[in-house]
């Protein structure tokens, strides 16, 4: 935490000091309130009502081999979580919340990639539609790693 704009830090706060976690995706909701997707066999979820200084778990979000997330506020006023499908059926798929994170929507599918892949970022373009990066080491289209992007509509995609 930083109260000048990062040129100094204070003490850190852990997520779970009894379990191990990484690569981390934060969010932050307004009004002191912050959503944590943290890595271990899936998407783990913590919330913050004070500002970061301490987290409560809610909870996986996803299932086994689904991970790391990236967080999204729509224009929309939901809440995009993005992540690797790295089970047998791959690929990058989303989940929404209408609710900051307390209830999820189905996941649904934007991208397929065959292989190793995830890591997915998400940015909302002025038109509402959604451009997600990630990587993949092979697809229909390439046969080693190389990065990809997807655009698609997240009107159109909550809970298909």
């Amino acid at each position: 935490r930083s109260a000048d704009g990062g040129r100094t830090w204070g003490d850190p706060a852990a997520l779970d000091t009894e379990h191990h976690r990484n690569e981390t995706a934060l969010v932050h909701l307004g009004g002191g309130q912050w959503l944590a997707a943290a890595r271990t066999s899936e998407l783990q979820l913590y919330r913050s009502q004070d500002d970061g200084r301490t987290w409560t778990p809610c909870g996986p979000v996803t299932e086994a081999s689904q991970h790391p997330g990236d967080f999204l506020l729509l224009g929309d006023g939901r809440l995009l979580l993005t992540y690797g499908n790295r089970t047998a059926d791959r690929g990058v798929d989303v989940r929404f919340s209408r609710d900051a994170g307390k209830t999820w929507s189905r996941p649904s599918r934007v991208a397929d990639f065959q292989g190793d892949g995830g890591y997915p970022a998400s940015v909302q373009l002025t038109d509402g539609r959604v451009v997600t990066a990630y990587y993949a080491s092979k697809s229909a289209h390439h046969g080693r790693y190389h990065m990809a992007v997807v655009i698609w509509d997240p009107a159109r995609s909550e809970g298909k």
